[in-house]
């Protein structure tokens, strides 16, 4: 009986109402901060990726390009070198078809069709995320260009998500519960400044009650300050 008397009391509405407007004011900030954080982390695990693979690619080139034919290094080399950085690789020829190292490959791989080897030599739609069984995964589909600007071949790697995706875990977590934290805190704070603010008008209403049962004797205690409920 009396949870229902305060649940319909004003101090409950006007608590209420503070802590609805808290709780949507802390989802939006929650919410705006996890968008950017996986927005950053996104960008730099893309920026990493080109990084490692642009390193060794040039390396790869410029190897090319001062060595005379016999002297190369193979395909193999590229591919160990990426694969040492925990990098999976698929190299491709200038016409998309799959090579394992230096040798075609039939039937294995699909070759890749020309539009998306004309998007990729322009510099478009190179990064892509692939879910799999094994969870999610950047792949970076980037040209082999020589030293003359004509493409030797394509290269696709694929890099684990792990750590981006622990990374948005414990932000979520992070969020959700300093989210909690800050809203019982604002219970309390609330409450108490809710009770403090009302003092007047429960004192006005004891003593209405007062009168209503023992007489006109009784009398209200008007409070200092100059706010409407003194006036």
């Amino acid at each position: 009986m009396i949870f229902l008397q305060y649940i319909h009391s004003l101090r409950a509405r006007l608590t209420l109402g503070l802590l609805l407007v808290l709780t949507v004011l802390l989802l939006v900030y929650g919410l705006l901060a996890y968008t950017e954080l996986k927005a950053d982390l996104m960008e730099t695990a893309e920026a990493k990726l080109r990084v490692q693979v642009g390193l060794v690619l040039d390396r790869y080139v410029s190897q090319r390009s001062t060595m005379s034919e016999n002297l190369r290094p193979p395909a193999a080399e590229l591919i160990q070198e990426l694969e040492a950085q925990g990098l999976e690789v698929q190299l491709y020829d200038k016409n998309g078809n799959p090579l394992r190292g230096d040798t075609p490959l039939t039937g294995e791989t699909k070759p890749l069709p020309s539009s998306i080897l004309s998007e990729v030599f322009n510099g478009k739609n190179q990064i892509q995320i692939q879910t799999s069984t094994e969870g999610r995964r950047l792949v970076y589909l980037a040209p082999v260009i020589g030293s003359g600007g004509q493409a030797l071949g394509f290269v696709e790697v694929w890099a684990s998500m792990a750590h981006v995706d622990t990374s948005l875990s414990r932000a979520r977590l992070l969020l959700f519960t300093g989210g909690l934290g800050v809203l019982f805190a604002a219970v309390g704070l609330v409450y108490l400044v809710i009770r403090f603010a009302l003092r007047p008008l429960t004192n006005l209403a004891a003593t209405a009650r007062s009168i209503a049962s023992s007489g006109l004797t009784s009398r209200a205690t008007v409070p200092p300050g100059g706010d409407e409920i003194t006036e």
